[in-house]
């Protein structure tokens, strides 16, 4: 959220002379190691339970649904309060916002891995997913409030590497903990493990430079408790019904959550139009490179969120393999990732503006391939065809992830930068969360007519056929940024 910083004054230090403007003191080295290890634990929870979702459901006698649900609440959750979040920094301090939300991701951390039922670890998940939304937003908050020119360059840089490494880490670390079954574990260590990274991290965040922003802000209480009835009337019938045979309840929620969306916007443009700060205020959506751009990132994030998912329940259930050769096996995906983001700018250079549209074009291919190694090899697919194709979906991901990103910033104005981020990142964590709760119930749906082979290339069809709509719709988001600054 980009808002005009200002210093909120220690205890006992004195204040600055009539006139005179105090900046923030600089960002230091255990201030910064601080916030990369909170952007990094956010994204390796992720991808870590993710990995061990098979024995999570083996320790705890877990349905499919339910271990959807864990995957799934998480991002519901950091989606939710993602916005509030940051408002919350500007008005009580980022500093200690990012403390506190630390400090409350090694708690639930801790306790996700004590639990004893699945319901209990889909209900702390949750938690976590709040701690996580309290914690994230004050990361570049205070990068930006703290450094300038190359030095904010060079820490933003950080914090995406820092990010993108949790992810593909999450799947690796994941993977050799579950295997190592350190103490008779399990599951448990991969939690209690970014426990343990987060609690290391808290004496640095206390170094970081007092930071908030002029005013105190406004939760919209009611936005945010209508938007998460209709997000979650939604995420819950979708996950259970398939493997439920869609009782009566699973129809009436999805009914609420159609019922509800129209509420939540009603009451956003009610609240903006009497003054107040809406969650999502309805005029900056009006800007339309922003809203393609928002239904973009949601297809490609469910698309990335339901592939990690299917992927690991395919190698560990289906071919039988253990959670590290599941998180080896995409090393190269995640590789291929990391190399193309870093060397972004020769690809721009190549290809200009319809660097989104070839990486939608490599995605679709990748996609595809993969299906077809894995369906037509059941059950031994050739690694040696199997991680190229793999290193091309994560290339084609990366040509589409961070132009999108940018695209979408450079296409509305500066008043509303800060918001138009918020809103990616808020439909970021959404569109994870949905993409497990859709595809997933659509692979377990799938599992009593076809089996792991044909379950997985269904879904990774549907995948592709997402991804030409992505492309389609990247031709025009250029032309409609052009729109919105004419």
């Amino acid at each position: 959220m980009t808002t005009r910083t200002i210093r909120v004054r220690p205890a006992g230090e004195e204040p600055c002379p009539a006139g005179a403007r105090r900046e923030p003191s600089e960002l230091r080295g255990p201030g910064l190691l601080s916030l990369l290890v909170g952007g990094f634990v956010a994204t390796y929870t992720f991808s870590s339970v993710n990995v061990a979702v098979p024995h999570i459901a083996f320790d705890l006698d877990a349905s499919p649904a339910q271990l959807g649900l864990v995957m799934g609440v998480y991002a519901t959750c950091f989606a939710l309060l993602l916005i509030i979040g940051g408002r919350l920094g500007d008005a009580f301090g980022r500093r200690r916002l990012f403390v506190v939300g630390l400090t409350a991701y090694v708690l639930t951390s801790l306790v996700a891995g004590l639990v004893g039922g699945v319901e209990w670890l889909i209900g702390v998940r949750g938690a976590q997913g709040l701690a996580a939304a309290l914690m994230v937003p004050q990361i570049l908050a205070t990068i930006q409030a703290t450094t300038r020119g190359s030095a904010r360059l060079r820490a933003v840089a950080l914090f995406s590497a820092a990010s993108g490494l949790g992810t593909a880490a999450g799947q690796v670390v994941g993977g050799v903990l579950l295997s190592a079954d350190i103490a008779g574990t399990g599951w448990r260590s991969v939690f209690w493990f970014g426990a343990l990274l987060a609690l290391v991290a808290l004496p640095g965040a206390r170094s970081l430079p007092r930071t908030g922003a002029a005013g105190r802000g406004e939760a919209d209480a009611v936005g945010t408790a209508v938007l998460a009835v209709a997000l979650l009337a939604f995420l819950l019938p979708v996950t259970i019904g398939p493997e439920d045979g869609w009782p009566p309840w699973t129809i009436a929620s999805l009914v609420l959550s159609a019922a509800a969306f129209p509420v939540f916007w009603w009451w956003e443009r009610r609240r903006e139009l009497g003054g107040g700060l809406p969650l999502v205020p309805p005029s900056v959506l009006g800007h339309r490179s922003l809203r393609l751009g928002l239904v973009m990132a949601c297809v490609l994030f469910a698309g990335y969120g339901a592939f990690m998912y299917v992927f690991a329940l395919t190698v560990q259930s289906g071919l039988r393999q253990s959670p590290l050769v599941s998180g080896l096996t995409l090393l190269s995906f995640a590789a291929a990732f990391a190399v193309v983001s870093m060397n972004l700018g020769v690809f721009r250079r190549r290809f200009g503006s319809a660097v989104m549209t070839v990486g939608a074009s490599a995605h679709v291919v990748a996609l595809l391939g993969v299906a077809a190694v894995v369906v037509l090899g059941w059950p031994h697919p050739s690694q040696w065809l199997l991680q190229p194709l793999l290193a091309v979906l994560g290339a084609a991901q990366a040509l589409m992830f961070t132009p999108l990103l940018s695209a979408v910033m450079a296409g509305v104005p500066r008043s509303v930068a800060g918001l138009s981020g918020g809103l990616f990142s808020t439909v970021q964590q959404a569109a994870l969360a949905l993409g497990v709760a859709v595809y997933g119930g659509a692979y377990t749906g799938a599992l009593p007519e076809l089996s792991h082979a044909g379950a997985f290339g269904t879904c990774l069809a549907v995948q592709a056929a997402t991804s030409v709509a992505f492309g389609l719709m990247a031709r025009r988001l250029g032309s409609a940024g052009h729109r919105d600054h004419g």
